[in-house]
């Protein structure tokens, strides 16, 4: 989540983000919009059929066969640019 600079009512927008991050309220959005957390305490409210549902939380033996972001430390400027080029296409 993110706060605009120009947002009317900062305060508003962070009590917003933190009432979606409290557990129960976060479990019910990940009910209904079926997507993945990796709060554990809202984790542990989800129902059974959701917290072992592969596609929101796939095994380790699926993440083992993933590939990962590696760091990209000294040339984190090319990328970035590389990165603006390619979705501003």
């Amino acid at each position: 989540m993110a706060i605009p600079q120009t947002a009317p009512n900062i305060e508003a927008a962070y009590s917003w983000i933190n009432f979606l991050l409290e557990p129960a309220s976060l479990a019910k959005t990940v009910e209904r919009l079926k997507f993945a957390t990796a709060n554990q305490a809202a984790i542990d409210l989800l129902p059974t059929s959701l917290k072992t549902d592969p596609n929101l939380y796939p095994s380790k033996s699926v993440l083992d066969n993933c590939e990962r972001i590696a760091p990209v430390c000294k040339t984190t400027d090319l990328f970035d640019r590389y990165w603006t080029q390619l979705t501003s296409l």
